[in-house]
């Protein structure tokens, strides 16, 4: 799905949680579920990408440049980490990480 309220759409359609790409830009829907313990997310992370296309002719976006970290753990649980590259630098655990 690609509008601007994507991720509450996968949220709404698919059955579990989602992490997904493609869309350049960081977004996050939560729902309570009836037959979970846990909320439903969607989570869209940014891109890997330069920012500044031609094709969007100068033009203000949202994309941003991020990476996704997933740790998956026993019972469908995770922990999701996305940390943001803005200038090339991004911190993790307290550590700078230059691209």
């Amino acid at each position: 799905y690609h509008n601007e309220f994507h991720t509450k759409k996968h949220a709404i359609s698919f059955t579990d949680n989602i992490i997904y790409g493609h869309l350049h830009s960081h977004q996050v829907y939560t729902m309570a579920t009836a037959d979970k313990k846990y909320p439903r997310q969607a989570i869209a992370i940014g891109c890997a990408c330069k920012l500044d296309m031609s094709y969007l002719r100068g033009k203000p976006s949202p994309w941003i440049n991020q990476l996704g970290l997933v740790t998956y753990r026993a019972k469908g649980e995770y922990t999701l980490v996305t940390p943001t590259i803005i200038n090339g630098k991004t911190c993790l655990n307290g550590k700078t990480y230059t691209a």
